[in-house]
């Protein structure tokens, strides 16, 4: 018995295995462009609020704590520091992630209404020793009801990240809807 067998495959057929796989990948861009936004925004509330976190537990300790923003960029970049100004922590949004700040007040059923008053980039959040939150601009040191970080994708209406920091400095995070002008 003598047959004659192929041992590779036809030009034929590399170009249809090279059509199909085009074809699977253009349907799944669109959703992975998705996820990656995602992770950004998760990315930069994670650090944001890692970042509170370590100023809260630096101002417990005795060392100080305070987040401060970038006097030029604003709430993109960020730096944690101590008593003796020291950075003990610094970091930055992901790409095309805006992060803004707000004062803000909790309602009796724990709704956060967010104020007109942004924190600005003059002013840091600063932490007492029993780790209760203080801004502190050039002037004063005032207590407040709480700060709103919200973290979402430049120039798209989309869901993002808030991440409330409480008067007790407790952080809480959630998602909330950015297209609402609360990021714009």
């Amino acid at each position: 018995m003598n047959s004659t067998y192929s041992k590779g495959i036809t030009f034929i057929e590399l170009l249809v295995a090279i059509s199909v796989l085009a074809i699977t990948a253009s349907f799944a861009m669109p959703s992975f462009k998705g996820y990656i936004k995602d992770r950004r925004i998760d990315e930069t509330a994670h650090h944001i609020r890692d970042s509170l976190k370590l100023a809260r537990s630096n101002a417990v300790k005795g060392d100080g704590g305070r987040l401060i923003p970038d006097a030029a960029d604003g709430w993109d970049y960020w730096e944690v520091q101590d008593s003796d100004n020291n950075i003990v922590f610094k970091s930055q949004s992901a790409s095309r992630i805006k992060v803004t700040a707000n004062k803000a007040t909790v309602d009796t059923e724990g709704n956060i209404a967010r104020g007109s008053d942004s924190v600005g980039n003059t002013e840091e959040i600063q932490f007492s020793t029993i780790g209760a939150l203080k801004i502190r601009n050039n002037v004063t040191v005032s207590s407040l009801r709480g700060v709103v970080f919200d973290v979402c994708s430049e120039g798209e209406d989309s869901s993002g990240k808030q991440i409330f920091v409480s008067q007790l400095g407790w952080v809480n995070t959630e998602t909330c809807d950015c297209s609402n002008e609360v990021c714009n």
